[in-house]
């Protein structure tokens, strides 16, 4: 890897030793670094000792750059970009699915232990989530041979924050035509297409969003949330019930 024959001559470094020492104790560590030099370190960090990393930066704009310069030494793969969100998660527009999704398969990865770099701005931080425990960070995996109801999988896919279209449109939309369950997973650049005979998954491909034609057979298929905010029926009527028993208390609404 790039990083290990780059940080050769950080390693030598007094200072850089014992961030490394007091980082395997546990303990709290502060390092001086130029901004051009942040990436670099963290990147040679993370090489010395793949673990669960989160990086908060200033500012969105930031953390973009900070994503590039890090996927530089670590590869694409290996770092993941929790982006702020512009709109509310009950907006219905879907206009920000993939960066809804992407959030997603980010947080997924730091819960659940995944030796991969989550980098942030302060403000992506700030805006509140459900717990990790909820049905809300979990992503939906089709593997092809194995049998699924398919109302059972529109309903998934409905829950989740898809829109059910006359055609697929973007990132987090999905058509179904008799047998066949077009769906553009929320994360991917590019949609798949779904063939079911009964209810075994007889066929996945990759499709081409404009032209609607197949290039490639899968195996199998992730898709992850297009929404924030997981809408199954029993989410729902608990939220009406919240909602129902906030509206008693409140004395304003009692004075219209």
């Amino acid at each position: 890897m790039l990083i290990h024959r780059l940080s050769k001559q950080l390693q030598s470094a007094k200072s850089y030793q014992t961030i490394l020492q007091l980082l395997s104790e546990g303990s709290d560590a502060s390092l001086s670094l130029a901004q051009s030099a942040r990436a670099f370190v963290l990147s040679a960090i993370y090489s010395e000792n793949p673990r669960p990393m989160l990086v908060v930066v200033p500012g969105e704009e930031s953390a973009k750059r900070f994503v590039a310069n890090m996927q530089s030494f670590l590869g694409r793969d290996q770092i993941l970009h929790f982006a702020s969100r512009e709109s509310y998660p009950w907006d219905s527009d879907g206009s920000d699915a993939q960066q809804v999704a992407k959030r997603i398969m980010a947080l997924e990865a730091l819960v659940s232990g995944e030796q991969k770099v989550m980098v942030c701005s302060s403000a992506a931080l700030l805006r509140l989530m459900a717990p990790p425990s909820k049905d809300a960070l979990s992503s939906l995996n089709l593997v092809l041979a194995h049998e699924y109801d398919l109302s059972e999988l529109i309903g998934s896919l409905l829950s989740m924050g898809y829109s059910s279209l006359d055609g697929i449109k973007g990132p987090g939309t999905f058509m179904h035509k008799g047998d066949t369950l077009e769906i553009w997973p929320a994360q991917d650049q590019s949609p798949v297409r779904l063939e079911f005979f009964g209810d075994e998954l007889e066929r996945i491909r990759r499709m081409i969003a404009k032209t609607g034609q197949t290039i490639s057979d899968l195996e199998e298929v992730v898709m992850y949330p297009a929404n924030e905010l997981h809408l199954t029926d029993q989410a729902v009527l608990t939220a009406k019930k919240l909602l129902y028993k906030k509206a008693e208390n409140d004395e304003e609404l009692d004075t219209i």
